[in-house]
């Protein structure tokens, strides 16, 4: 991540990161944090969805700690942009960052999580469209397996806000993600692949301090204390699949990997589903799962169904159930022993 971390100090200028999701924010955290520039930048974070933005609330009064300057956007609904409330909320919130960064003229490099391959989200499209220079980060891991929109859809997107064709802007400078040919060919020109670790020992208690709460020790403990873990996706709140059919998909999973030993089954931060499995622990907190790496919690085993979530953890095996999911709908079981990396086959 170092090529990040160099262009964030070589920029003249003042910087914004926008995040959409608490693994990006983690992700952009962690390299703010190696930087010089935490005095002129400001970390914007926003998501339709209420766990998330309860998450951000906190994560934004950890940052506050370390003179950091952040803030939440409660991107709603649609409606809300239909009638025009988000559009005057965020050009307010666009007004209060320039102010404390003293911006003049659009001076700022935007560094952007909050986009897929066909369109920038709003309002990191507002900050894009006012910006000199932009990068973008990875949003996850398995980014690129998110079928593309329909026409019709980004059309209205369009419409919205959203940027729709940001690969041929000149202020677009790097796309930097893990592996770029996994990508259209029409992104893949301005890419460059980057290693994502999180092994900088020094930031270790601050990112702990950061996104970890004292609420969450409990099931630290039982992640300590299992041979497995299993990560959840929020498949049936983006649409993919119906709620009775998704508990029916984990309920599946979990009743064929418990098998290997004492598991865990830790919820993703926007799963609202409520399970009820035999002998296994549900872990709810919303802590991104690369805190485990840092705490240097191992496990035999850890699984999931298209998630990168997998290879951010210590284990022996890591078994990927289907990283095509959410185009194809299916998966098969997968022996532990013989497990692959996430988004590797």
């Amino acid at each position: 991540m170092k090529k990040v971390v160099d262009y964030i100090d070589n920029f003249e200028g003042k910087i914004i990161l926008h995040t959409c999701s608490i693994y990006n924010t983690f992700l952009a955290v962690y390299i703010l944090m190696q930087s010089k520039r935490q005095d002129d930048t400001y970390v914007i974070m926003s998501s339709p969805y209420k766990s998330d933005v309860e998450a951000f609330n906190e994560i934004s009064g950890q940052l506050s700690l370390y003179n950091i300057r952040s803030i939440v956007i409660d991107k709603k609904n649609p409606i809300y942009r239909a009638i025009g409330i988000s559009d005057y909320r965020n050009k307010r919130v666009m007004k209060k960052v320039y102010q404390d960064l003293e911006i003049n003229n659009g001076n700022f490099l935007l560094v952007n999580c909050s986009w897929t391959n066909r369109k920038v989200g709003y309002p990191a499209s507002l900050y894009l469209k006012k910006a000199r220079e932009s990068i973008f980060l990875q949003e996850g891991k398995c980014q690129y397996v998110t079928p593309n929109d329909k026409w019709w859809y980004l059309a209205l997107k369009k419409l919205y806000g959203n940027q729709t064709t940001f690969w041929k802007m000149d202020k677009l400078k790097k796309i930097y993600v893990q592996d770029p040919s996994k990508f259209p060919k029409y992104l893949q020109n301005i890419m460059e692949p980057i290693a994502i670790n999180f092994d900088n020992k020094k930031l270790s208690n601050i990112m702990l301090d950061i996104f970890l709460n004292m609420s969450d020790q409990k099931d630290i403990e039982n992640l300590r204390s299992s041979d497995g873990i299993i990560f959840s996706q929020p498949i049936s709140e983006d649409g993919y699949v119906t709620e009775d059919e998704k508990k029916r998909i984990y309920e599946e999973i979990v009743s064929y990997y418990k098998s290997y030993g004492r598991v865990v089954f830790k919820r993703h931060p926007r799963d609202l589903s409520e399970y009820s499995f035999e002998d296994v622990s549900i872990i709810k907190s919303r802590f991104p799962s690369e805190i485990l790496g840092i705490m240097g919690i191992k496990f035999d085993f850890a699984v999931g169904l298209c998630t990168g979530a997998i290879d951010s953890v210590i284990a022996k095996s890591r078994v990927n159930l289907n990283e095509n999911f959410l185009s194809e709908l299916t998966f098969e079981l997968i022996k532990i022993d013989d497990g692959v990396n996430p988004c590797e086959k």
